[in-house]
């Protein structure tokens, strides 16, 4: 999930969501890394197999 809230009680309310996580913006190319490595299993800086470096 993508979010521009750091309320905390939206922060509770996501934790019953049925998301792997969330984000807050701005959304910076750090943050789309961290989120391909954890959940793809992406080297950083490696293309994906046939795909272009991002």
């Amino acid at each position: 999930m993508l979010t521009t809230s750091l309320n905390p009680q939206d922060m509770a309310q996501m934790q019953g969501l049925p998301i792997a996580g969330y984000l807050t913006k701005p959304l910076t190319r750090d943050k789309i890394t961290r989120v391909l490595h954890e959940h793809f299993d992406q080297p950083t800086g490696e293309p994906s197999a046939g795909g272009t470096p991002g």
